[in-house]
């Protein structure tokens, strides 16, 4: 969550357009439509299907791979750990495919981060660190991935700062708590936060309520559509699953 998955997808979707590509783009709220896809394999045209966060259509994705012709190529995206869990499914034959794990950063990436975490003051106690100390802090305690790192600024008190006055309103507001909690689990899990899952997995029907939308944290901490939120912030959501969660998974369970 929050290491430029999106980004770099929608980059490589304006590269390959450029270099003579159709593109096809279903991002997470996208579904699949037989027909558009049945018009695209008629077509000759070199085509590049991309597919954000593939395992929310796995079947789907399945199917398409035995049937796509050889001039549609796909590029899949997903979270490393549910990417793992899930890969053998896809049933890929092995010299056909490769990975790219983009959680991984260079040695120039890290110095460039680490520059950034200064000029920002959220290297909190380790401010007075000299930059190879830095650097060998990401590559070692955070093992050069960037969800980590993120994790790790997270914890950072400069960061606590920030946030704490925004969640330390949650501790009285047991309902927007909840919804909060259960959203940033579900984005971590790399599912979308819909209402109904919250809903479900809360026992409430809260977030179906005006009093919800009109919540000041939540129009400072989301963003909320028709039928699901969003955070306005990994940083935020990370916040939230890293502080709030013990707090109140005993009070899950005994509403479950």
């Amino acid at each position: 969550m929050g290491n430029g998955k999106t980004f770099l997808l929608q980059q490589t979707a304006i590269e390959m357009k450029n270099s003579g590509y159709k593109i096809l783009f279903l991002n997470s709220e996208s579904s699949i439509n037989p027909l558009d896809l049945q018009q695209l394999y008629l077509k000759k045209d070199k085509t590049l299907l991309i597919i954000e966060n593939y395992i929310r259509h796995l079947d789907d994705v399945k199917s398409l791979i035995l049937q796509c012709p050889d001039n549609v190529k796909f590029l899949l995206s997903s979270r490393s750990v549910i990417h793992e869990l899930n890969y053998d499914k896809l049933e890929l034959q092995e010299e056909n495919d490769s990975e790219i794990y983009i959680d991984k950063l260079t040695h120039e990436e890290l110095r460039e981060l680490s520059d950034l975490f200064s000029l920002y003051k959220a290297w909190g106690q380790r401010d007075s660190w000299g930059p190879e100390r830095k650097i060998q802090h990401l590559k070692n305690q955070c093992n050069s991935e960037f969800s980590s790192v993120l994790l790790d600024l997270v914890k950072s008190p400069d960061i606590q700062r920030r946030y704490i006055k925004l969640f330390e309103a949650f501790r009285n507001k047991n309902d927007v708590a909840r919804v909060l909690i259960t959203a940033a689990i579900l984005t971590a899990l790399s599912f979308e936060a819909r209402f109904d899952t919250i809903s479900e997995l809360t026992s409430s029907e809260y977030i179906y309520s005006n009093s919800f939308k009109r919540e000041l944290e939540t129009i400072q901490t989301m963003t909320v559509s028709s039928d699901r939120v969003i955070f306005n912030s990994a940083v935020i959501a990370k916040f939230g699953e890293l502080n709030y969660e013990r707090q109140f998974s005993k009070r899950f369970e005994l509403s479950a």
